[in-house]
């Protein structure tokens, strides 16, 4: 069987024009392999060739184990004066330094109160989700109170400029911020419903909210998550980061305090913070900028977000690099619709080694799609015929030489005895009678005569002889002969030409050109990758190692890091615990009149409308619990 066509197209740089690959990436870079193939590296090398550009776009990070994150900062700590951007490290597991991220906040400079509404219920809407998909699930339906209280607590705190951990208020009615708050709620409906169920016996009102309080807690639960999820003042605002180009890194390393649900919070948080920031960036100031997600299928709770972003991110200069480990990594395996869209919308795929059979396959047919050819030959049986092809004048030489050497002797002896006896006998008896008539017709003379004459004789001889006869010869020979000649003429030849028939063809099945492909992936060593682009072919890569700057020099790699911390941390949305804690505590005590302020810039901003002719009669009371009561 012949070679691939794809094995025989061996790449012989290692090195490719990575800045082009992220460029020409359209939706964004798919990376996929088996555990140690080389998915992390590759990710490192885009990265550091991003870096080192001091006006190139700035990327996100998100990493679930740590150890890319840790290679980077590293890098990033070596970068020259004249490379250096502004650099974010987000490592929640160290716990002695938290970033703070508000992912219900909306910046409201140069928007409009009804725009600046609607960007915060649809940040509250995606919050419910990364919230619903913590616990396993994957959207609202047939949990109508649920998605009813929870869209209320999210909506409200995002109109109310509150934070997540804020929505502990919601759950102590005695609370004297309670009221003041709901009456924030997003439609009158909702506020008097909430005021309503603060009225309720606990019994009952558990009856209603207890699965929406128990996931709110939950996501609460750890105290870094609360403190990240809780800083008031500045925060980290994702389009400023865009903007500026920076590296965002986030470090998801467990450290023994993070939970697995707390790692997909802050991912999903963070992911969303970034794709929202873009999406609502002027179409003038947009920035290309970089979202690097190592173990996709941890963002199960983005997984819609991903899949829808994906298509269009393109067009605000937004570009994924999505690693995982296979198909049979995501829930519903290769009919999954996030890697499907994956697989559609990214322009640069980059498959290491899948030793899974289903993993070979999947990625082999999508390398091999474009290649794919119903004609391509698999064997060909030919048969040498000949055929005349014209005549030649060919002149002919016929050159003979012959000679001849020759002895010959010979010689006879005879010896002979003769004897000879001659006996004769003879008799003889001779009768004759002789009768003569003679007429004449002129004489009339007629003569007639006889006689007759009888003879007898008889006679005998007899003879004898004997001889005796000795007789020798002898004879020789010698004959030496040479001669040749020389023959020349022409003559007509035919022109004789032996070619190949093809008698049969034999063509590759579609599977079994699938089926190289997915060899060919199967047996790749450590590093090697095929590298498809989509529109520009196919070829088979050795990608290098990333740099290590420090590995050699872990003393001058510490003094280096912890400059590089230290410039990081004296960021305004960098906090300690006990001062984000005491932070949040000053600002419980002065929250009513916050919502106050709030209350009435909202009702000055409800009397620039119309007001609805209203009977006597209908007017409501002057209960300031009422929703309607301005």
């Amino acid at each position: 069987m012949q070679r691939s066509d794809i094995n025989s197209r061996m790449s012989q740089s290692a090195f490719l024009n990575l800045d082009v690959l992220f460029d020409e990436s359209a939706g964004g870079i798919q990376v996929s392999g088996d555990s140690g193939t080389g998915k992390s590296c590759v990710q490192q090398l885009l990265m550091q060739r991003l870096a080192m550009k001091p006006d190139g776009p700035g990327f996100l990070l998100i990493d679930p184990h740590g150890d890319s994150a840790n290679d980077m900062e590293a890098f990033c700590a070596n970068l020259p004066e004249c490379h250096r951007r502004p650099v974010v490290i987000v490592h929640p597991a160290q716990g002695g330094i938290i970033a703070g991220v508000n992912p219900l906040a909306v910046n409201p400079e140069g928007l409009d109160p009804l725009t600046w509404r609607a960007r915060v219920l649809k940040k509250a809407g995606h919050c419910g989700k990364i919230l619903l998909h913590c616990w396993g699930e994957k959207d609202f339906n047939s949990k109508p109170v649920l998605f009813k209280f929870t869209s209320w607590y999210l909506e409200t705190l995002g109109l109310a400029q509150l934070t997540i951990p804020d929505v502990r208020h919601f759950f102590d009615p005695r609370s004297p911020i309670y009221y003041p708050l709901t009456q924030l709620a997003p439609d009158p409906i909702a506020q008097l419903e909430l005021q309503e169920l603060g009225e309720m016996r606990f019994i009952d009102r558990e009856d209603l909210i207890a699965s929406t309080k128990n996931r709110f807690l939950g996501l609460l639960k750890n105290p870094f998550i609360e403190l990240a999820l809780g800083k008031l003042g500045a925060v980290l605002d994702a389009q400023r980061l865009i903007q500026e180009g920076a590296i965002v890194i986030i470090n998801l390393e467990p450290g023994g305090v993070l939970r697995d649900e707390d790692r997909e919070i802050l991912a999903n948080v963070w992911l969303s913070e970034f794709l929202f920031a873009a999406y609502n960036t002027p179409r003038g100031q947009r920035r290309p900028f970089g979202v690097f997600v190592d173990e996709l299928p941890i963002f199960a709770a983005s997984a819609n977000l991903i899949r829808e972003s994906v298509t269009q991110v393109r067009k605000f200069r937004l570009h994924f690099c999505c690693a995982h480990a296979g198909t049979q990594f995501f829930p519903d395996g290769t009919q999954d619709k996030l890697l499907n869209a994956l697989t559609g919308a990214c322009r640069v795929h980059i498959l290491f080694r899948h030793q899974n059979e289903v993993d070979a396959t999947y990625f082999g047919k999508l390398v091999k799609l474009p290649e794919l050819s119903p004609t391509k030959v698999k064997h060909v049986q030919r048969q040498p015929m000949q055929f005349q092809d014209g005549h030649d004048i060919v002149l002919l030489e016929d050159t003979a030489e012959n000679w001849q050497q020759g002895d010959q002797q010979g010689g006879a002896e005879a010896n002979g005895t003769t004897a000879t006896t001659t006996e004769t006998q003879g008799r003889r008896d001779d009768h004759g009678t002789t009768r003569t008539q003679t007429r004449d017709e002129e004489t009339l003379r007629r003569t007639v005569g006889e006689a007759r004459a009888d003879t007898s004789g008889t006679s005998s001889s007899a003879s004898a002889a004997q001889g005796q006869t000795h007789t020798t010869t002898a004879n020789w020979a010698r004959t030496n002969s040479r001669g040749g000649s020389r023959t020349f003429k022409q003559t007509l030849v035919p022109r004789i030409v032996v070619r190949d028939i093809v008698t049969s063809v034999q063509f590759f099945t579609t599977e079994e050109q699938y089926s190289q492909a997915a060899s060919a992936i199967a047996g790749f060593p450590i590093g090697t990758a095929f590298l498809y682009i989509a529109g520009k072919g196919t070829m088979r890569v050795a990608f290098p190692l990333p740099k290590q700057p420090f590995l050699r020099t872990p003393k001058f790699g510490r003094k280096k890091l912890q400059a590089l911390t230290e410039t990081v941390l004296a960021r305004p949305e960098y906090g300690s615990p006990a001062s984000i804690q005491a932070e949040r505590v000053q600002f419980l005590q002065s929250l009513a009149r916050h919502l106050s302020a709030l209350l009435i810039e909202r009702q000055r901003q409800a009397r620039i409308l119309p007001a609805p002719n209203v009977a006597e009669e209908d007017k409501p009371d002057d209960d300031p619990r009422s929703p309607l009561a301005i």
